[in-house]
């Protein structure tokens, strides 16, 4: 991970105050690279596109158990079809306060960005553009893996 440059930054600084606010959990940053996911049936994941003023995505993964957790805490418990709408909701809403809090950090306040429809599903992610950075992160024992993907966002990517 190339902590140095203002990519890793302002993901980092977005992740963090994302989850920690939303969950109350305390995030840890890994830098060993792995991915603690046994099979493609454990994860969940949402693909929101970026638009403007750079273009490019946010893909975010994370354990299927670990969004049920999340619907617990939040929702309670619930039958098989909310459980659904459930996931795919807190999966797009969780990916769209990181998405904007990362731009925010990472361009001028006084302009203005444009933030996509969040996509969500089970399993591998639908391949995307080229992926600039990833960051992998733990709650507990769980494993989260946010990558932005998109050429506009290489020159941000240099320490």
């Amino acid at each position: 991970m190339n902590s140095g440059s203002k990519l890793q930054t302002a993901l980092s600084s977005a992740i963090v105050r994302t989850i920690e606010s939303m969950t109350f959990e305390e995030v840890e940053i890994l830098d060993d690279g792995s991915r603690d996911f046994t099979s493609a049936n454990e994860i969940v994941w949402a693909k929101l596109p970026i638009l403007k003023p750079l273009t490019g995505e946010l893909v975010l993964l994370m354990s299927h158990n670990y969004c049920r957790s999340l619907i617990n805490n939040v929702y309670g418990s619930t039958d098989n079809e909310s459980n659904l709408n459930a996931e795919n909701d807190i999966l797009a809403e969780i990916a769209n306060t990181i998405a904007g809090r990362f731009i925010d950090g990472l361009i001028p306040s006084d302009i203005e960005f444009l933030l996509g429809l969040p996509t969500t599903g089970k399993g591998n992610a639908p391949e995307s553009a080229k992926k600039i950075t990833t960051i992998l992160l733990r709650m507990g024992d769980h494993p989260l893996v946010i990558s932005i993907h998109g050429e506009d966002f290489k020159p941000f990517n240099k320490s």
